[in-house]
């Protein structure tokens, strides 16, 4: 888990109606400690706890602050999505969200061809994937088996159409037609 998301919870005052701090869809991200910052109510250790305790834990935090917190958290993973993309880059996606969602937060792709050929990368090791399933299913990222730290490469995939074809075939007739053509007249003369 690199992130977590909090919701719902007050505006936290001290009794003397200090102003503390606000944390209403706050998008609180884990450092390399395992901690994540609650700004003025310091640092809390959270690695390796479940999203339940990491919520109870936040509660009894907040408890002296408001008379009861409402304290939803949500685990993000981290994902590098690079190639024809639209907006390639590093993201946070809840495990809930849908493959379609996270395609269309990173811009779409641009080749369409590339939805094929897609793969992820996960500690060196290439592993493939249904991707036009998931798309079309809009199967989330927890049922895709995605981890946080996964890059997913869209390549860039030229192909060539038909259109492409014909007009190698109209320019190769062509040279054929010229090459007859002076073939004909060498043989006249």
């Amino acid at each position: 888990m690199t992130g977590v998301q909090t919701c719902a919870l007050p505006i936290l005052q001290v009794e003397k109606g200090r102003f503390i701090s606000q944390f209403n869809d706050l998008e609180l991200v884990v450092d390399g400690f395992g901690e994540i910052s609650l700004y003025s109510l310091g640092k809390v250790h959270i690695a390796g706890m479940t999203a339940e305790k990491i919520r109870d834990m936040l509660t009894e935090k907040f408890k002296p602050y408001a008379k009861e917190p409402n304290v939803v958290v949500i685990p993000l993973i981290r994902l590098i999505l690079r190639g024809e993309f639209g907006k390639p880059g590093m993201y946070r996606f809840s495990l809930n969200t849908s493959f379609w969602d996270m395609i269309s937060e990173a811009g779409g792709i641009d080749n369409s061809y590339s939805l094929e050929n897609m793969f992820i990368m996960r500690e060196g090791e290439i592993i493939y994937k249904d991707f036009e399933d998931a798309l079309y299913k809009a199967s989330s990222l927890k049922a895709m088996g995605l981890q946080s730290g996964d890059e997913i490469l869209a390549p860039r995939v030229s192909r060539i159409s038909f259109r492409t074809i014909m007009r190698y075939l109209q320019f190769g007739s062509s040279i054929l037609i010229l090459y007859l053509a002076l073939l004909n007249k060498k043989s006249t003369n």
